[in-house]
């Protein structure tokens, strides 16, 4: 398979492409938020997707810029945490990115799925003045891609335990 996305400074290999999907999986989010600020958007919100990984290794994440992006450090709420540093591509990158890599995941592939999809049918916002204009038809359909991806990413889904001793039947983790 030829890595052709732009998100990758070079070529990388099958097996690093495996490597970054295991890290999103795990340590990474795959998100879409709904922003609205009275300056900038006093009539329709702003959608964005977000691809990032945040993490106390510094090593990790230096290697995580072969693919592009940005590492900040975050800010410690407490002096005896370790600091925190922060991985992100743009938004333009996602669908590219996503779709090297979605063969590999696994716990974030739906996620990673309705975020192509998001990026390449959403319809760009114009400016009219101070004022973002969207119909309503985009806006009705960013909405549903929102409700999506919260419902995906909600936490304590007592519908899908977590632990193994949760009542899981048996048949189901065959």
């Amino acid at each position: 398979m030829e890595n052709i996305h732009k998100t990758t400074r070079g070529k990388l290999s099958e097996t690093e492409l495996a490597y970054i999907a295991g890290i999103i999986d795990g340590e990474g989010c795959i998100g879409l938020s709904r922003n609205r600020t009275k300056k900038q958007r006093q009539k329709n919100p702003k959608y964005q997707s977000e691809i990032c990984v945040i993490n106390t290794n510094k090593r990790l994440m230096d290697w995580l810029k072969r693919v592009g992006g940005l590492v900040n450090v975050r800010p410690r709420n407490d002096e005896r945490w370790k600091v925190a540093y922060r991985w992100r591509i743009k938004e333009s990158e996602h669908p590219d990115f996503l779709k090297a890599i979605l063969p590999y995941l696994v716990i974030k592939r739906k996620q990673a799925e309705l975020i192509i999809e998001y990026c390449e049918t959403k319809i760009r916002q114009y400016r009219k003045g101070e004022k973002w204009d969207m119909k309503d038809e985009e806006l009705a359909k960013r909405e549903s891609y929102y409700q999506q991806m919260k419902l995906l990413n909600a936490k304590g889904n007592k519908a899908h335990p977590q632990r193994l001793n949760e009542s899981t039947p048996e048949k189901e983790m065959l």
